[in-house]
């Protein structure tokens, strides 16, 4: 039993600060224009973990990864930086490009 508290204490520290930053940025506000708002504000960490429950909810979503990644970048974090670019830029990521950017055939 107690080798179960740490973890259900992490759970609860987890779930009590996913539910500050939920009040702060706004309930019905989606989690990367919440990581925009709180970087804007000089947030950076509270920013970063939007972006990870962002890409937890959507591992291939290009706005989350494209902001944690510059999150990254500014906190300093340059090789998780640079795995996140690397990953946003990898050729077999299936990115959608709006049909007026695509080349005729």
């Amino acid at each position: 039993m107690a080798a179960l508290a740490p973890l259900v204490g992490r759970q609860v520290l987890h779930d009590t600060y996913e539910s500050i930053i939920r009040r702060v940025i706004d309930e019905k506000t989606p989690w990367v224009a919440g990581a925009h708002g709180l970087a804007q504000r000089g947030y950076l960490e509270e920013a970063l973990f939007c972006t990870q429950k962002a890409l937890a909810e959507n591992p291939e979503s290009q706005p989350a990864l494209e902001t944690q990644a510059f999150l990254l970048k500014d906190l300093g974090r340059l090789p998780e930086a640079i795995a996140a670019f690397d990953r946003l830029l990898a050729p077999n990521r299936s990115i959608s490009t709006p049909a007026s950017a695509r080349p005729p055939p």
